[in-house]
């Protein structure tokens, strides 16, 4: 396309940023329209009819034609739309980091989605205190967690007026933000992160900047998912097309009060959060099919919904609230951290998959899954080992079962 779209900038960077964030989203709007065939296949952008295509290949295959699929995020909401559109095609389903499905096709942002990132940016910190000796580099510095994330804030919101320069790499606030979320997605980085974060909060300024820019260089995960952002795209293609609701002015959207909800939900997500609701509220079509049910209906077998206790992208709340409109579906916790279960390796939560797999045995409600410490090291090749009974004696055994909650999730 004619322009760059990785234009991730924080809507609280100054006076004029909502409104530059609003008039960007119309002009992305207008190049897809115009450069992307739109008025060829704009319309036929939508997970309805991914959910008939998906029903299409089902059939297609010489055995029962019932569907068997395993979603995660957005994926949580396509499935969602499959079992709801088609339940009595439904023989395995999970859906797996889930997404409020309603709040993605009929509000003006995915409030839901960032309600728990807060708490994990707070929970790297509180489990870097309990880590084991040289597991986090930055309990060296003698702070407490909540010194440690005061310090980080402090150098977050320094960005806000003095992004750095750090080799071929601008950091400004909504680029270190958003590469610290996607860190967030699983555990397995957090030590690599603690070493990298004990630089740019407490080294020297020629550390500060090696540290910056190799978290942020070509290659890297965090790189890919903030400045190669066009790779990602079409999401503002399939999202803002499913979504039912536009706004047609900036002044509407300040009524709506959409930007400032997102503030309020999450500090750390809410304002970067507001790129795709600046775009699908201005978004020029409307997918042809818009799934319009309410999520509420019995499928064939029964759906097996998971999340970790704490997702900073899809919280454990999302997967009840979905959970609450599939009868018989049943919630898999696993008391560790990451997006979606892939993110915290835990032997309960691979023999629970695997009991719904081959048995449709679903957990007892009110059941939760433990995993090992996030800064143990502990990865899925450790849980193959130990579920084959090959595991090392150096690493730390994963609880196999679960165990009632001893707190209520609201």
């Amino acid at each position: 396309m004619g322009q760059a779209f990785n234009e991730i900038r924080s809507t609280l960077q100054s006076d004029t940023s909502e409104r530059r964030t609003w008039e960007r989203g119309a002009v992305d709007a207008y190049i897809c329209k115009d450069e992307g065939n739109a008025d060829e296949i704009g319309e036929f952008i939508g997970s309805a009819f991914v959910a008939r295509d998906m029903l299409s290949v089902a059939e297609a295959i010489a055995e029962d034609g019932l569907i068997r699929y395993w979603g995660i995020s957005y994926g949580t909401t396509l499935g969602a739309t499959i079992a709801s559109m088609f339940p009595d095609k439904i023989d395995r389903m999970i859906l797996d980091g889930v997404s409020n499905t309603r709040e993605y096709y009929h509000a003006h942002a995915d409030y839901e989605q960032w309600s728990d990132t807060d708490l994990v940016f707070r929970y790297f910190f509180e489990s870097c205190m309990t880590a084991a000796p040289g597991e986090c580099a930055l309990a060296a510095f003698n702070k407490t967690a909540s010194q440690l994330h005061d310090d980080a804030w402090a150098f977050i919101d320094s960005l806000r007026a003095s992004p750095i320069a750090a080799g071929s790499v601008l950091v400004d606030i909504a680029t270190f933000k958003n590469t610290i979320l996607g860190e967030l997605k699983g555990v397995g980085g957090w030590p690599a992160l603690s070493a990298v974060l004990a630089k740019v909060l407490y080294g020297n300024e020629t550390e500060r900047k090696a540290a910056l820019q190799g978290l942020l260089q070509p290659g890297t995960a965090a790189q890919v998912s903030v400045a190669t952002f066009p790779i990602v795209f079409s999401l503002y293609g399939i999202h803002c097309s499913d979504r039912t609701v536009r706004l047609d002015s900036f002044e509407a959207l300040e009524e709506d009060g959409a930007f400032k909800r997102l503030y309020e939900v999450s500090r750390f997500a809410g304002d970067t959060a507001t790129q795709i609701t600046a775009h699908c509220a201005q978004w020029p079509w409307k997918a042809r099919e818009i799934y319009q049910g309410d999520f509420q209906v019995k499928t064939k077998s029964p759906i097996l919904l998971a999340s970790n206790t704490r997702d900073a992208h899809t919280p454990l709340r999302s997967a009840f609230n979905v959970s609450s409109g599939f009868e018989g579906s049943a919630v898999l916790e696993v008391n560790s951290t990451g997006h979606g279960t892939f993110g915290a390796p835990s032997v309960c939560g691979f023999m629970a998959t695997v009991a719904y797999w081959q048995n449709a045995t679903l957990p007892e409600p009110g059941s939760v899954c433990d995993a090992p410490h996030p800064f143990s090291g502990y990865t899925w090749a450790d849980v193959l080992a130990e579920v084959s009974g090959q595991s090392e004696n150096n690493k730390p055994a994963s609880k196999r079962m679960m165990h009632p909650r001893s707190w209520t999730y609201n």
